[in-house]
């Protein structure tokens, strides 16, 4: 347990699941990202994370160009203190707006949210900038409430599966697999 993290929980009260650092499929995506970025395959934009939380996947990518967002304002109070070279704000996805967004991130978000506003918020996002590259992760229902096929939700987009993960270990023995889509190939 991250000594710092506790001792925020503690006076900013954000939710107790946020203290464990130790996330397999947040360090593989911050990896990748970063090989992107270091491999000049990123091309123009920032970097928007929905949901960062406490902003550990956000703040650790490459780049000056990225922002992280979060509903929780708790989460955000304690981003902006643990990683303070970072933009961070409040908001959701109807916040994104006119934005060129090289590689937006969504993870451990999508199945927390029912259809029709999980459908809402993608097209608002999709409707109202210009994104290149979205990276969500699937994970099974139950033991998580919702479960979305994304290759079929991001081709109605024009993008196309760029990588899959191998899957990841989730809450009560799921698997969690981090999908990364690029817009234009098939």
């Amino acid at each position: 347990m991250d000594k710092t993290r506790a001792l925020l929980q503690k006076i900013i009260g954000y939710d107790l699941w946020h203290v464990d650092t130790k996330r397999s499929y947040a360090i593989d995506t911050v990896y990748r990202i970063n090989q992107l970025i270091i491999n000049d395959e990123i091309g123009d934009g920032e970097i928007v994370e929905i949901g960062c939380g406490l902003g550990d996947i956000i703040s650790s990518i490459k780049t000056p160009y990225k922002l992280g967002v979060d509903i929780d304002t708790k989460c955000i109070q304690g981003a902006k203190i643990l990683h303070p070279f970072t933009k961070f704000i409040c908001g959701s996805f109807g916040d994104i707006i006119d934005r060129n967004i090289a590689v937006l991130i969504i993870l451990n978000v999508f199945h927390f949210i029912p259809p029709d506003k999980m459908y809402n918020s993608l097209n608002c996002l999709m409707e109202n900038n210009e994104i290149r590259r979205v990276i969500v992760d699937e994970v099974q229902s139950p033991p998580y409430q919702y479960h979305y096929d994304f290759m079929s939700i991001m081709e109605k987009y024009g993008y196309g599966m760029e990588y899959k993960s191998q899957g990841y270990m989730a809450e009560g023995g799921s698997r969690r697999k981090v999908l990364h889509f690029l817009r234009g190939i098939n």
